[in-house]
C-alpha cells in the first residue's frame, strides 16, 4: 500500500473522526481493510449526531459486530447492549451512554467505554 504525505487510510480516518466530518469519514472509511471497534463506535455516534436516519441500522451493525467478535458476552449483556445502542440516540442518550459504558466495562471492553464516557 502507498502511503501519502497525508498518512495511511486509517490515520486520514481518525482525522476526520477527530474533526467530526462525516462526510470525510465515509469518504476515507472505504480505504481502509479493517475499522476498529473503538473507531466504528466513533463513526456511529457521528452518525447519531448528523445523520440520525441512518442511526439505526448502523446501532444494529455495530452491535452485531461487537456481538459476533466476542461471542462470550451472551443473551442477556447482547439485549443490554441493543437496548443501550437505541437509547444512544434519544433525549436521555447521556443515561444510555453511561449504561452501555458499564456494559462495556463488564465485557472486558475498556476502550469501548471510554469512548462512551467521553460521547
Amino acid at each position: 500500500m502507498f502511503v501519502t504525505a497525508a498518512g495511511s487510510p486509517r490515520s486520514r480516518l481518525l482525522r476526520a473522526i477527530e474533526r467530526g466530518n462525516l462526510e470525510l469519514v465515509r469518504l476515507t472509511a472505504v480505504e481502509c481493510e479493517r475499522i476498529e471497534l473503538e473507531d466504528a463506535l466513533r463513526i456511529l455516534l457521528l452518525i447519531r449526531d448528523q445523520d440520525p436516519d441512518r442511526y439505526e441500522r448502523a446501532a444494529v451493525r455495530w452491535s452485531g459486530r461487537l456481538l459476533a467478535s466476542r461471542p462470550a458476552i451472551g443473551f442477556g449483556r447482547a439485549g443490554e447492549i441493543l437496548a443501550n445502542a437505541e437509547g444512544l440516540a434519544s433525549a436521555e442518550g447521556a443515561v444510555a451512554a453511561s449504561r452501555l459504558a458499564l456494559v462495556m466495562r463488564a465485557c472486558g471492553e475498556p476502550r469501548l467505554a471510554e469512548v462512551l464516557e467521553r460521547s
